[in-house]
């Protein structure tokens, strides 16, 4: 059947972040790279995350029709959304930190 895929082309790419081998070298480096990629992962996650956050956030803001309950919980949830990303992008800048600090 020429219409069936038969191979995963983003296989690669998780199995780089969830492989794992005993026998191979568990160097310092490759420890390093694998925890990198993992943070990455998670924070990048948390990001797209964050962002349909705010889109539900400012969803439930629009359709609060001049309800008050409603449109406060919006509000919350849109400063806790906002504070969230600001976590985010802290939480990146540190480990840029360090990564350059153990790089050095």
């Amino acid at each position: 059947m020429k219409g069936i895929v038969k191979k995963a082309y983003a296989l690669p790419k998780v199995k780089d972040l969830f492989n794992f081998d005993p026998t191979s070298d568990l160097s310092l480096n490759n420890l390093h790279s694998s925890v990198e990629r993992a943070i990455t992962w998670i924070l990048n996650f948390a990001g797209i995350f964050a962002f349909i956050m705010l889109m539900y956030a400012s969803f439930l803001y629009v359709t609060s029709y001049g309800d008050e309950a409603k449109a406060e919980t919006a509000k919350k949830t849109i400063i806790w959304t906002v504070a969230g990303i600001a976590v985010i992008v802290m939480a990146r800048i540190i480990m840029t930190i360090v990564k350059g600090e153990v790089e050095r």
